[in-house]
């Protein structure tokens, strides 16, 4: 009782939206949901029992709990799964005695007296490839007969992440000797998935109304653009406009702005000739400072040629002084 309640529980917290592998394969009639949650929590067991030294056998098996939606495909959600015992009374393979299928049996029933459907068989393979022997088809005739049942796989790994088979009926037929699609059991290695809640496929048959026939009702954007329609005609005469454009091309407008630089360049030389100006006008005031400087050396040449005949007048002066002189040698004879 305790345990039924604890699994209770358990899929009732599957049912909140969940990252969930998708397995579907184009053309085929089933589509099926496996949470990433469960994923992991069946690899490790199927784990464990493969490298325990003290289980009776490397395999382990169980049922699958879950629903089907119906539909193209039909779709398949597992939400949960129970482990049967096995006595391996046929050796350390999961292969089912009578007594094995009596609990399964027994099993089943439990499921279906507490609201909950049972949506296929499973087990781990330590076996070479991922196929059904035909123990398991025979399985799958007595206990797991309807299209939405299927047959989960498991291969189990020591070093690196499982890989698993699904296996599904076609016009009741079940093919054994290989998966449509294999894929590694283990959430990390299945990327981010798909984010679904569990309880969608059953309100799948309400999802074609709310396909929402409004969007298309809500033609508003194709209004708005009808409404935008009218506009194109001021572009025409855009077009018209622009035809003049060329004929003013701003080229012309360049050409000034050469002319502009070209007196520029016969500014300078103006510039010089300002210069040579100055340049003369200094020279012309340095030669008429040297004509002055030329002129004041003449004068005072003159000065110079003038002042001689002073001496000239002494010259004169000196034979007069003479003849005082003679008297006084005339008295020292005496």
């Amino acid at each position: 009782m305790n345990e039924s309640t604890a699994r209770a529980e358990r899929y009732e917290v599957k049912n909140e939206p969940s990252p969930v592998y998708v397995w579907e394969v184009s053309q085929k009639p089933v589509s099926i949901r496996i949470p990433f949650s469960l994923i992991d929590r069946l690899e490790r067991e199927a784990v464990e029992s493969f490298r325990s030294l003290t289980s009776k056998g490397s395999e382990i098996g169980g049922i699958l709990i879950g629903d089907a939606t119906p539909g193209s495909p039909l779709v398949v959600s597992i939400a949960d799964y129970d482990l049967i015992a096995c006595d391996y009374s046929r050796g350390p393979l999961y292969r089912l005695s009578d007594a094995d299928m009596g609990r399964i049996e027994t099993a089943i029933q439990q499921r279906a007296g507490n609201g909950r459907s049972v949506a296929g068989f499973f087990r781990s393979h330590t076996r070479k490839g991922i196929s059904l022997d035909a123990d398991d088809l025979a399985v799958m005739q007595a206990r797991f007969r309807d299209p939405h049942h299927v047959a989960l796989l498991v291969r189990p790994f020591a070093t690196k992440a499982s890989t698993a088979g699904l296996f599904i009926w076609e016009n009741g037929q079940m093919n054994g000797e290989t998966s449509y699609l294999e894929f590694p059991f283990r959430s990390s290695e299945l990327g981010a998935g798909t984010m679904v809640d569990p309880s969608e496929p059953k309100h799948a048959p309400a999802a074609p109304p709310s396909v929402k026939a409004n969007p298309r009702a809500q033609i508003v954007p194709i209004a708005s653009r009808r409404e935008v329609a009218p506009e194109p005609p001021p572009l025409a005469p855009a077009p018209v406009a622009v035809a003049p454009a060329p004929v003013a091309p701003p080229v012309a407008a360049a050409a000034p702005v050469v002319e502009e630089k070209a007196p520029v360049v016969a500014d300078k030389p103006a510039k010089t000739e300002k210069i040579d100006k100055s340049e003369k006008s200094e020279n012309k005031s340095g030669k008429n400072e040297k004509n002055e400087k030329s002129g004041r050396d003449a004068k005072n040449e003159k000065s110079a040629k003038v002042e001689p005949p002073a001496p000239a007048k002494a010259a004169v002066a000196a034979p007069a002084a003479k003849p005082a002189a003679a008297p006084a040698t005339a008295a020292a004879p005496t």
